[in-house]
Protein backbone atom coordinates (compact mmCIF):
# COMPACT_ATOMS: atom_id res chain seq x y z
CA UNK A 1 0.00 0.00 0.00
CA UNK A 2 1.47 3.48 -0.98
CA UNK A 3 1.65 5.86 1.94
CA UNK A 4 0.17 9.16 2.13
CA UNK A 5 3.59 11.29 0.64
CA UNK A 6 3.67 8.46 -2.52
CA UNK A 7 -0.28 9.03 -2.74
CA UNK A 8 0.57 12.80 -3.16
CA UNK A 9 3.38 12.55 -5.25
CA UNK A 10 1.47 10.21 -7.71
CA UNK A 11 -1.63 13.39 -7.90
CA UNK A 12 1.02 15.48 -8.04
CA UNK A 13 2.27 14.08 -10.86
CA UNK A 14 -1.05 13.69 -13.16
CA UNK A 15 -1.56 16.99 -12.32
CA UNK A 16 1.54 18.46 -13.48
CA UNK A 17 1.37 16.26 -16.40
CA UNK A 18 -1.76 18.18 -17.80
CA UNK A 19 -0.28 21.01 -17.66
CA UNK A 20 1.30 23.64 -20.32
CA UNK A 21 4.50 24.99 -20.68
CA UNK A 22 3.59 27.81 -19.33
CA UNK A 23 2.14 27.22 -16.77
CA UNK A 24 4.99 24.57 -15.41
CA UNK A 25 7.12 27.84 -15.46
CA UNK A 26 5.11 29.44 -13.75
CA UNK A 27 4.24 26.89 -11.16
CA UNK A 28 8.20 26.62 -10.77
CA UNK A 29 8.77 30.21 -10.34
CA UNK A 30 5.88 30.08 -7.34
CA UNK A 31 7.32 27.16 -5.69
CA UNK A 32 11.01 28.28 -5.98
CA UNK A 33 9.47 31.68 -3.83
CA UNK A 34 7.80 29.67 -1.22
CA UNK A 35 11.23 27.48 -0.97
CA UNK A 36 13.25 30.76 0.02
CA UNK A 37 10.51 32.08 1.85
CA UNK A 38 10.23 28.98 4.24
CA UNK A 39 14.68 28.89 3.88
CA UNK A 40 14.37 32.38 5.21
CA UNK A 41 11.75 31.94 7.66
CA UNK A 42 11.98 28.22 9.24
CA UNK A 43 15.73 27.21 8.17
CA UNK A 44 13.74 24.57 6.49
CA UNK A 45 12.31 23.27 3.78
CA UNK A 46 8.52 20.95 3.86
CA UNK A 47 9.09 18.06 2.23
CA UNK A 48 6.09 18.36 -0.19
CA UNK A 49 7.67 21.45 -1.69
CA UNK A 50 10.71 19.47 -2.68
CA UNK A 51 8.67 16.99 -4.16
CA UNK A 52 6.31 19.42 -5.81
CA UNK A 53 9.89 20.88 -7.07
CA UNK A 54 11.15 17.78 -7.79
CA UNK A 55 7.96 16.69 -10.45
CA UNK A 56 7.50 19.85 -11.90
CA UNK A 57 11.30 19.71 -13.03
CA UNK A 58 10.66 16.20 -14.62
CA UNK A 59 8.04 17.34 -16.11
CA UNK A 60 8.99 20.52 -17.50
CA UNK A 61 12.36 18.24 -19.14
CA UNK A 62 10.00 16.09 -20.72
CA UNK A 63 7.41 18.36 -22.37
CA UNK A 64 10.33 20.42 -23.80
CA UNK A 65 11.94 17.41 -24.77
CA UNK A 66 9.27 16.94 -26.76
CA UNK A 67 8.55 20.18 -28.30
Amino acid sequence: MASSQDQERIEFESHASQMTLDQLNESLNANEKLIRLFELQKGAIPQVLEMMQSVLQQELKKKQSVN
